[in-house]
């Protein structure tokens, strides 16, 4: 069964990427545009991971986690930002605290991101393909 990942970020050209990438590599791939969005689509829809930006308008990605944390116990995150300044990194370890399974920087390399990905979903097999995972 294919897997499905949120994508939560303002940054609509990082969306469109991280999906393109995502895709191509056997997952199923949702975006928000911020935490209320991703908020509301976790709750229609069964999501397996949440990649959400840290500093989003409307709700930030810490609220986002609280929330989902709370309504989906089981569900995974990873936080990523874009903003490199000491409150950042306070965010991001903030994120790890409240369940992030990883943090990471943008701009980030695409291995960098499959490989967060495999470490969360697949407990760090070494294929970054959902479809060459066994059971």
């Amino acid at each position: 069964m294919m897997q499905t990942i949120l994508v939560a970020d303002d940054n609509h050209e990082m969306c469109n990427v991280i999906k393109e990438i995502l895709t191509t590599v056997g997952y199923e791939v949702l975006i928000a545009n911020n935490g209320k969005e991703a908020v509301s689509l976790c709750r229609t829809n069964t999501i397996d991971l949440l990649i959400t930006d840290i500093f989003m308008p409307e709700q930030d990605g810490l609220e986002t986690i609280d929330t989902l944390r709370d309504e989906f116990p089981s569900m995974k995150f990873i936080a990523i930002s874009g903003d490199s300044s000491i409150a950042s990194d306070t965010y991001m370890k903030t994120a790890e605290y409240m369940g992030a399974f990883d943090v990471l920087h943008k701009p980030f390399q695409i291995e960098d991101l499959l490989g967060a990905i495999n470490k969360v979903l697949h407990g760090g097999n070494n294929s970054p393909h959902p479809s060459s995972t066994t059971n």
